[in-house]
């Protein structure tokens, strides 16, 4: 019985207009929640330009085939690699195998190999 009391009091206080303590309280204010999006650059793959060695293409030696189908596209080797046969050109992970399969060498009056071989040997 001596619940009942003290749940009665606050039920005449409701009716009279009356708040008890712990309801005049002031609520707080929910601020509204502000969603962080990623924002992802899209890779453009743009046409790769293969230089027109006069040597095979390295898909066609056996043994480099081999060693290409054996390591995954997003190893640093390969990504070396490609930095190394066409320069800044850059390209997905997907395609990175595929090119350095097309390579079939460089011109022989090309400046590009020649800023290559310095930036190498800098390193």
């Amino acid at each position: 019985m001596t619940d009942a009391a003290p749940q009665e009091e606050v039920a005449v206080a409701q009716e009279n207009g009356e708040e008890s303590a712990a309801n005049s309280r002031p609520k707080r204010e929910r601020k509204q929640v502000i969603r962080l999006t990623a924002k992802v650059k899209e890779v453009i793959d743009l046409p790769l330009e293969v230089p027109e060695g006069n040597g095979t293409a390295l898909g066609e030696i056996d043994n480099v085939r081999a060693r290409l189908d054996k390591t995954k596209a997003n190893t640093p080797i390969l990504k070396k690699l490609h930095t190394v046969l066409y320069g800044k050109q850059k390209c997905s992970v997907k395609n990175v195998k595929a090119h350095i399969r097309e390579f079939k060498g460089h011109v022989a009056n090309c400046a590009h190999v020649c800023e290559i071989n310095v930036q190498l040997v800098s390193m």
